[in-house]
């Protein structure tokens, strides 16, 4: 299938998956202005949202255009299973399969493209910011990490713009019956 290749180094792009980000976990009532609130953080898998014409630092310049890179979080088949039981059956993978459950975006396994009981939920539901300065340094201390080639990269992307764009009319035009 040749979904992904493998790529190490300082460069970022839309459709890398990051093993190991740290990240902020808030509390849904994590405190409110007032407070000093203790923040827990945990390491987790990411794929880059952010498109890669503004992670790319021109000539002459130490930053991109985004200097807060948008990424959501990746799950393992078994991993998204544990937290929605629903998603263990056929039926409701299928949905997924076909893009039709709003929120994830399933990518092929990096270490096994054709096989479906490996493959990697995106969770656009769990958007995080990280500093492209982090990102940056974090990605060259990893061995190297998947990236999503072309049309797949365009195809996750236009699966996450789907999902972020979406518009809830209060009036709809009535079902045909």
């Amino acid at each position: 299938m040749n979904v992904w290749t493998r790529h190490s180094g300082r460069d970022l792009q839309q459709g890398d998956v990051l093993d190991q980000c740290r990240v902020a976990l808030l509390e849904p009532n994590y405190g409110s202005i007032a407070e000093a609130v203790d923040v827990q953080t945990a390491l987790v898998r990411l794929v880059i949202i952010t498109q890669s014409c503004d992670l790319v630092v021109r000539e002459g310049k130490s930053s991109p255009k985004a200097e807060s890179i948008a990424l959501c979080r990746v799950y393992t088949l078994a991993e998204y299973t544990r937290f929605r039981p629903d998603f263990a059956g056929k039926k409701e993978r299928e949905e997924a399969r076909k893009g039709r459950i709003e929120g994830i975006h399933l990518l092929p396994s990096p270490d096994n493209e054709t096989d479906n009981q490996t493959v990697l939920i995106a969770h656009f539901r769990e958007i995080f910011s990280l500093p492209f300065l982090y990102l940056q340094a974090h990605a060259a201390s990893l061995t190297d990490r998947p990236r999503l080639k072309s049309p797949y990269v365009e195809h996750f992307a236009q699966g996450f713009a789907r999902f972020f764009m979406r518009v809830g009319l209060p009036l709809d035009i009535p079902p045909y019956k």
